[in-house]
């Protein structure tokens, strides 16, 4: 197994599957044709015991060349590993026999699901069905963490890359999903409140920025989607993020150089109306892609439902509240006007 899912917690072609429960499930495509899976490292795992559900992590391999080249000859291009040589007929789960040198020291230590284990230096692979008789050598059959012990690890605990993965997109959520979507509702509908709505609109679209330029780091500086034999779902996602924030960062600085509105009774120029289409459906478009994107998102992670049913819960409560807010205050604001406006005309005429 490559360390990369093993954080992940769940595996990056199958992001439904716990990695530690059913590494039996993960493909020779994700682990041998995917830079960050490959560059990762490679773990040996020991099935559970005991009445444990999730395998342990018994050794960390010193190096990957051997395992990659063996996986690559077995595997089979025909059910999608891209970098296999085709005449394989392995898919879904890796298994091998390796020879490789430890200390005592070493094979005694008990491992882990949510540390590193212990690193074995990998002389050489070979295929399962190559015996440690047949090589004339003795195995190593070290026994997993017992559950009740403590070490057997949770199949969801957070590793430092699911506390990440949190961060982004819950910053995302918090910023494209909500902050952002109230800025432009509030520009839509609260123009009465003038110039109120221009501050608040301001305001609440910079913090949203802020939000999501931090959500974009984090994901900039942790996760690489764009590797060769990248999910198509995760490639996705990573466009669309991509269009999504320069659109944001554009929209700040292309409002600096818009026209000035006109004065009282003139027409708005040309170069006004242009900006305003510009400007707004460059809005609009971002947060609808933006919308996308982390419905998107959300699949790719083991926390999907819930996370999906928080925005649009939490999310869809206070979009919902604004628009209705705004809707009944643009009402009230206009039927008082009007009140003024009949009352105004009525003193007019009976003053004549």
């Amino acid at each position: 197994m490559d360390e990369f899912c093993i954080s992940r917690g769940t595996l990056l072609d199958a992001p439904e599957v716990v990695t530690l429960k059913n590494p039996e499930l993960h493909s020779y495509h994700c682990i041998f044709d995917v830079d960050v899976c490959i560059n990762s490292g490679y773990e040996v795992l020991n099935p559970p015991e005991d009445g444990g559900e999730l395998y342990c992590r018994r050794f960390r391999l010193d190096n990957n060349e051997k395992l990659v080249a063996l996986g690559r000859a077995s595997g089979s291009k025909a059910k999608g590993c891209t970098t296999c040589e085709g005449t394989g007929t392995g898919h879904l789960g890796v298994k091998a026999t390796i020879v490789a040198t430890a200390t005592p020291e070493v094979v005694s230590l008990q491992a882990s699901p949510n540390k590193v284990p212990p690193t074995i230096s990998v002389v050489e692979a070979y295929p399962p069905t190559t015996t440690c008789a047949s090589l004339d050598m003795t195995p190593v059959a070290p026994s997993c963490p017992s559950p009740s012990g403590g070490s057997g690890g949770d199949a969801l605990a957070i590793t430092t890359l699911q506390a990440q993965t949190i961060a982004h997109g819950s910053l995302m959520m918090l910023g494209w999903g909500v902050l952002i979507p109230c800025g432009v509702i509030i520009a839509a509908l609260m123009r009465q409140r003038d110039p109120l709505w221009f501050k608040i609109h301001r305001i609440v679209q910079s913090v949203g920025l802020v939000v999501t330029l931090i959500a974009f780091i984090i994901a900039v500086s942790v996760f690489n989607v764009f590797t060769a034999g990248s999910q198509s779902a995760n490639l996705a996602h990573g466009c669309i993020g991509i269009v999504v924030m320069i659109i944001g960062v554009l929209q700040p600085l292309n409002a600096l150089l818009r026209p000035h509105l006109p004065e009282a009774g003139e027409a708005k120029s040309t170069k006004r109306k242009v900006w305003e289409i510009y400007h707004k459906g460059g809005g609009y478009l971002a947060v609808l892609l933006a919308v996308i994107n982390i419905i998107l998102g959300t699949t790719l992670t083991p926390w999907r439902d819930n996370m999906l049913i928080g925005y649009f819960v939490g999310g869809g409560i206070i979009i919902i509240g604004l628009v209705v807010y705004t809707i009944y205050d643009k009402k009230t604001f206009q039927e008082k006007d009007s009140a003024e406006k009949s009352s105004s005309t009525e003193l007019g005429t009976a003053k004549e």
